[in-house]
């Protein structure tokens, strides 16, 4: 068997293998906890039901199968940014932050920006995945000065994270579903 080969690889051809001898035994003895375990495994899997799996649980099985759980996607807005012309040229901070109707969506953007024109298009990053609910000709508001108007004249839908009823149809469809268990064997 495989065991038997790795301990005569590591001791030597003059082991003693003979399943009577006390090394005989002690490679009976692996040779059935690894079985053992192998099996316990197997079942394990077996009984994953894809029916009541959630969360994180569900994540974990579809990782060991290479099915990631998709994570969406943000939401962006191109806007136009109207500047004092006194104030030229300034840079809008890596990180900044633009708010939605009060505050009800925050964007901000991922490198720094510099402004050199009175009027210029930046695009701005949802701090959320999925949809948002600006709209051509929308208004932004933030806490710099030199910006005397910021509107919305483009918008790019982000997509939710994947559910657990589409993440969970996913694996079925990628997979062999028996009973509603995942076949792992």
């Amino acid at each position: 068997t495989q065991l038997e080969q790795v301990f005569t690889a590591a001791f030597g051809n003059d082991f003693l293998l003979d399943p009577t001898t006390p090394q005989g035994v002690l490679i009976q003895e692996l040779a059935e906890l690894f079985y053992n375990a192998d099996m316990d495994g197997i079942e394990v899997m077996s009984r994953l039901n894809l029916n009541t799996m959630t969360g994180l649980f569900l994540d974990f099985v579809g990782a060991m199968r290479g099915v990631q759980r998709l994570n969406g996607t943000p939401s962006t807005l191109t806007v136009a940014i109207t500047s004092n012309s006194n104030t030229l040229p300034f840079t809008i901070p890596e990180g900044q932050t633009f708010a939605l109707n009060g505050g009800s969506e925050i964007f901000t953007i991922n490198t720094p920006i510099t402004i050199s024109n009175t009027t210029q298009s930046i695009i701005l990053y949802s701090t959320q995945r999925g949809e948002t609910s600006a709209q051509v000709n929308d208004l932004l508001a933030t806490n710099i000065s030199n910006i005397i108007n910021i509107v919305v004249t483009a918008v790019s839908q982000g997509k939710e994270e994947e559910t657990d009823i589409e993440y969970r149809n996913r694996l079925r469809q990628r997979y062999t579903a028996a009973q509603g268990t995942i076949e792992f064997t």
